[in-house]
């Protein structure tokens, strides 16, 4: 048999297809995700989500610090939080309800101070509600 008949070539260049097409299997077609790239990006959903409610946990703690670093005790604390464009969780909002309105415009007064301007403050005590943005 001739090394490079014209059937040797037809069938090197289909084992050459073959090879290649098995290589490139359905689970490396561009456009869909393979397994492992699905449960990475739901591994990574749920660290994400992790780190959020940690976050919301922790400004919730530091806004109870700082309020009773000044004698002030609120019957509620929420904290939200979103991403800044370089991607660190930071406070975006912060509401607290208290019994006194006395204790309401002091803490109002504190949190706007500390917090500064780029965190929405809100202070409700029973029906009534202040703001400060």
């Amino acid at each position: 048999m001739e090394r490079n008949s014209k059937e040797d070539r037809k069938w090197k260049s289909r084992c050459f297809v073959i090879s290649v097409n098995r290589r490139q299997g359905a689970a490396d077609v561009p456009g869909k995700p393979t397994s492992i790239q699905r449960q990475q990006d739901q591994l990574s959903s749920y660290v994400e989500e992790r780190y959020e409610e940690a976050a919301q946990q922790d400004g919730e703690s530091y806004v109870q610090g700082l309020l009773a670093a000044a004698g002030l005790q609120a019957k509620e604390i929420r904290v939200k939080t979103d991403r800044n464009a370089q991607g660190s969780i930071v406070m975006t909002e912060v509401a607290v309800r208290f019994v006194y309105p006395s204790e309401a415009e002091r803490a109002r007064a504190l949190l706007s101070g500390v917090l500064g301007d780029e965190v929405r403050i809100t202070v409700e005590t029973g029906e009534e509600e202040t703001s400060a943005a």
